[in-house]
């Protein structure tokens, strides 16, 4: 049982220690990648990962889509954006 704890404690280490960089690629992509990061945060908050804003490019954790716009509750919200970018 112990095992596993480690486990999930370092595939929550690798999770937030990459999330920004995941996030930077993602943003206003014309392609699936927003869309998939987005989904893939949800689904970590919903685990209670302790996701941060990105302060460099004062944002949120999620990433726009250049064509589809802002995140929202589970989907794009089409002529919003965050204005990361």
């Amino acid at each position: 049982m112990a095992h596993r704890c480690l486990r999930c404690e370092k595939l929550v280490s690798v999770i937030l220690d990459t999330h920004w960089m995941a996030r930077r690629y993602a943003d206003m992509r014309r392609s699936y990648a927003s869309g998939m990061f987005n989904r893939a945060m949800d689904r970590a908050l919903a685990l209670g990962l302790p996701l941060k804003e990105d302060s460099a490019l004062n944002a949120t954790f999620y990433a726009d889509d250049a064509d589809l716009g802002t995140w929202l509750d589970g989907h794009f919200i089409k002529g919003v954006l965050n204005g990361s970018k």
